[in-house]
């Protein structure tokens, strides 16, 4: 926090416009208009809604896996939290260094797939150090995915309407601990490799019909205007 504390200080003053009292039921319902107004802004926080609910509550539910998966010890159990912070780490810095590129869409897209891929590839593993390595790619692919995603729907609001939009945005997960309860459910169900090995493949479906319906959210050369329709 400190660090983060310095950095923000080193920011620039800037200019704010004067700033009109409103109640915070219209300022959320502005927000939601302008949303539904904006197709690549409501199809950005949608792919964003998806992996929320669907990709980060494998995080609850490592426990499950850890004993009736893999069956290791509390100590493996350590080691795969940690290979979802280390691929994390890793993609921030692959991000850093690509922020700016042309072809931002197409990577969050290819991103997208890989985190949806890397999820299936854990659920089903048996043996630790393939659990591992996916977990690795997990943490490192959905952290290119919602960093780059959090970008494009920064550059695709109008400034005037940015907070009220980011306060919907971040509603979304609000949602992750919800959604593990229905997960839990299924996991009851049908065990947690058949559910988290489908949960991927939805995302993955949800993906492709995205790219397929909505091009202008893969196709990076399309955004970045704010406010596009």
């Amino acid at each position: 926090y400190t660090g983060a504390a310095l950095t923000i200080a080193r920011l620039p003053a800037v200019k704010t416009a004067r700033s009109i009292k409103t109640s915070a039921a219209r300022d959320l319902a502005d927000g939601i208009r302008y949303v539904l107004g904006n197709r690549v802004l409501l199809v950005l926080i949608a792919i964003a809604f998806i992996a929320v609910v669907l990709g980060q509550p494998i995080q609850q539910f490592l426990t499950v896996f850890q004993r009736e998966v893999l069956h290791v010890t509390p100590r493996e159990l350590g080691l795969m939290y940690t290979a979802i912070g280390i691929g994390a780490l890793l993609g921030s810095g692959l991000i850093a260094g690509i922020a700016n590129s042309p072809y931002r869409g197409a990577i969050q897209m290819g991103f997208g797939l890989t985190y949806c891929a890397s999820l299936v590839g854990f659920a089903m593993s048996h043996i630790l150090s393939v659990s591992l390595a996916s977990l690795t790619v997990v943490g490192l692919a959905s952290e290119g995915y919602m960093t780059i995603n959090r970008v494009e729907v920064i550059t695709n609001t109008d400034s005037s309407i940015l907070g009220r939009v980011l306060g919907i945005y971040v509603m979304t997960w609000a949602l992750m601990p919800i959604s593990a309860l229905p997960l839990g459910f299924f996991v009851d169900i049908f065990g947690p490799v058949t559910t988290f090995a489908g949960a991927g493949s939805i995302m993955v479906l949800f993906l492709v019909l995205i790219m397929a319906l909505h091009p202008a959210v893969w196709h990076t050369r399309r955004l970045g205007s704010r406010g596009t329709r």
